[in-house]
């Protein structure tokens, strides 16, 4: 099981306004710098054509983004996305895409792997996007939108 949610906001744009001035948000790079210290293993950033070549996903559309995957894809399912966008108009298709490549992957033959593979969380929240397969994915998740 896949779970995807998605964050609203109740404030109005003046409120939005005086919190965004607020807080900056920090540049993907820098977001994905600092959870995948959290991660169970060590994961590596992948070019932009295994983004297009997993999911579809034209890395030109994107303002910013990170791939990561676990180093050891063979034993484990451990993955990082992370997406940004002023145009958000492709995402459900890009959540379309995050669900069906996670459904592939819990046939994987590690029993644990493939849990952990179904519980990931595909979230989207404002102009970001992000897929999260980890022991850690809350914590992570977490980290994530106190960054964005």
């Amino acid at each position: 099981m896949i779970t995807v949610s998605g964050c609203g906001s109740n404030k109005s744009d003046n409120e939005t306004t005086q919190s965004s001035q607020n807080v900056e948000s920090k540049s993907v790079k820098d977001i994905y710098a600092t959870v995948s210290t959290m991660a169970e293993g060590k994961l590596t950033e992948l070019d932009p054509q295994y983004l297009s070549n997993y999911y579809g996903i034209d890395t030109t559309d994107l303002d910013e983004y990170v791939f990561a995957q676990s180093d050891t894809p063979e034993s484990s399912a451990e993955t990082i996305i992370i997406i940004k966008s002023e145009d958000t108009s492709k995402f459900e298709d890009y959540k379309t895409s995050f669900e069906q490549k996670s459904q592939e992957l819990t046939n994987y033959n590690l029993p644990d792997q493939a849990k952990l593979v179904d519980k990931s969380k595909v979230v989207e929240k404002g102009n970001y996007l992000y897929l999260v397969i980890s022991e850690n994915a809350n914590e992570i998740i977490d980290t994530i939108e106190k960054n964005i």
